[in-house]
């Protein structure tokens, strides 16, 4: 039987790196937002339900594992892709494409807090909702391109010449979705979305990331809604 630090993953908190303890009292999560339990909550009150716990360690997990390809951004989303409980289609995507970015720009020599990093890309992630691909006109992995950038360069809506970074690599991101079409695939867009920031990064702050010649979706088939031929990822 697991242990209660093994189930949650977490001795710390995410926010302020502060111990924290074990709570069945159903409180407002300080990534995801929601009110949950359990979760465990620190002594400055900052409560991360099991959630938000789980996923924030398998992204730092899959941050920090050892391997040729760590600074390859498409094949660190690619694994996190293939984690048994992610699903085709989740705004969990808007997610994994930041987290996956942060990872390699992180290997690659960007100066970012890894740790504190992933925080904020789960707790402005996880408030981004489903669907705004088509009901915003905004995918939600292109916004996480906005996220990534945004943590690395420690912008905020008060910033300057940052501020116009970011927007533009949401931009760029949208851009290349709205020239491929619907509709939605969260497999497609994330990984046009790291692409092209991987791409944006090296052109506009000098971190060049590894990125494949090519890059192969292995989902399609679980995905009643693929372009198929259209999508310059498909190969089954």
């Amino acid at each position: 039987m697991r242990t209660e630090k093994e189930e949650s993953g977490m001795e710390h908190c995410p926010v302020c790196e502060k111990s924290v303890e074990r709570t069945e009292t159903p409180m407002d999560c300080a990534l995801c937002g929601k009110r949950a339990s359990p979760g465990r909550v620190c002594a400055e009150g900052h409560f991360v339900c099991d959630d938000c716990a789980r996923l924030r360690d398998t992204l730092l997990a899959h941050a920090t594992r050892e391997g040729a390809d760590r600074r390859n951004p498409v094949a660190i989303l690619a694994g996190l892709m293939d984690e048994p409980d992610i699903p085709m289609h989740d705004p969990v995507h808007h997610i994994l494409a930041p987290a996956a970015l942060l990872a390699a720009y992180h290997r690659s020599g960007g100066a970012v807090n890894l740790s504190r990093g992933m925080t904020e890309v789960v707790r402005r992630g996880r408030r981004v909702p489903g669907g705004t691909c088509g009901f915003w006109g905004a995918c939600g992995a292109a916004i996480g391109a906005g996220i990534f950038m945004s943590v690395i360069t420690g912008t905020s809506p008060y910033s300057d010449s940052t501020w116009g970074l970011c927007n533009l690599a949401t931009a760029r991101c949208l851009e290349v979705m709205g020239a491929l079409g619907g509709p939605r695939c969260c497999k497609r867009t994330s990984f046009l979305t790291v692409h092209t920031t991987a791409l944006f990064v090296e052109e506009h702050l000098g971190v060049t990331m590894s990125l494949p010649e090519a890059i192969r979706c292995t989902h399609s088939s679980r995905n009643g809604e693929c372009i198929k031929e259209r999508c310059p990822f498909f190969g089954d």
